[in-house]
C-alpha cells in the first residue's frame, strides 16, 4: 500500500509538472522545435509521424535526467543513513516550503530565479529531440522548481535506489503522457490551450496544498501509518 501511494504521489507530481503556468505557454513552441517545421504545420497535421518520433526522444531525454537525479537523491539518503532522522526533518521541512512556494502562499527568493534553455535542435531527429529534453529537464523557473526538488526529496526517503528510480520514472510519466499527448492531438488542442490557463493557478494552489501535507507526514514520520489508514479505509 505505502509503494502504491507513492507511485501515485509520483505520478500526480509529474501532472503538476506538465500544468505548471511557467511552462505551459511553451509548449506549442516546444512540439515546433521538435517537429523541425512551423506551428501551423504542426497543427495542420503535417509529419505527425516525425513530430511522435521526436517527442518520444524528447521524453525520453526528460526521464533519464530524472532517473538519474533519483539514484543520486536517494544514494544520499542511504549515505546519510546513520542521521536518517535529522535528513528526514530537513527534507519534510524544505517539502512544507515548497508547498508554500507553489500554492503561491509564501514566496522564496531563491526559488523565483530562471534558468533558461539553451539548446535548441536546427536537424530535429529523435537523438537532438532527447537532448532537447535533458536540457529541459535541468531548466529551472520559479513554478516547477518547488516541484522539482519537492520529488526528489521524497524519492531520497525511498528504501533502496532501485525504489528512488522508480518514482522518478512514475514521476517523468506523469509528465509524458500528456506531452504526447498534446503532442499527436496539437491541431485539435492548440486553440484551447490559452483558454485553459485559466486553471491553472488553482492546480498550483491544490498541488502546493498537496506538498505541504506530505511535507508534514515525512517530517513527523506519519506517512507508513496514514498509508496504512487509507488501506484499511479502501478494504
Amino acid at each position: 500500500m505505502i509503494e502504491t501511494v507513492s507511485i501515485s504521489i509520483a505520478f500526480a507530481a509529474g501532472l503538476l509538472f506538465f500544468f505548471s503556468p511557467c511552462v505551459w505557454p511553451m509548449y506549442p513552441a516546444y512540439i515546433s522545435y521538435i517537429a523541425g517545421s512551423s506551428i501551423g504545420d504542426v497543427k495542420d497535421g503535417l509529419n505527425k509521424t516525425k513530430v511522435m518520433v521526436n517527442a518520444l526522444g524528447f521524453v525520453a531525454g526528460f526521464t533519464l535526467v530524472f532517473v538519474l537525479l533519483g539514484a543520486t537523491a536517494t544514494g544520499i539518503g542511504e549515505f546519510l543513513d546513520e542521521r536518517q532522522n535529522y535528513f528526514r526533518v530537513g527534507a519534510g521541512i524544505l517539502i512544507i516550503l515548497f508547498g508554500l512556494q507553489l500554492g503561491g502562499f509564501y514566496r522564496l527568493p531563491f526559488l523565483n530565479k530562471e534558468k533558461k534553455i539553451n539548446f535548441i535542435p536546427q536537424n530535429p531527429g529523435f537523438f537532438s529531440s532527447a537532448v532537447f529534453g535533458t536540457t529541459f529537464a535541468f531548466a529551472w523557473s520559479p513554478c516547477t522548481t518547488a516541484i522539482l526538488f519537492s520529488i526528489l526529496l521524497y524519492a531520497s526517503q525511498s528504501d533502496t535506489v532501485y525504489q528512488g528510480m522508480v518514482l522518478l520514472a512514475i514521476f517523468s510519466m506523469g509528465f509524458s503522457i500528456p506531452f504526447l499527448l498534446l503532442a499527436y492531438f496539437m491541431r485539435l488542442l492548440h486553440p484551447r490551450l490559452s483558454k485553459f490557463s485559466k486553471y491553472l493557478p488553482l492546480l498550483n494552489k491544490i498541488g502546493g496544498s498537496l506538498l505541504i501535507v506530505i511535507g508534514f507526514l515525512v517530517l513527523f514520520d506519519k506517512f507508513a501509518d496514514i498509508s496504512l489508514w487509507l488501506f484499511n479505509l479502501v478494504n
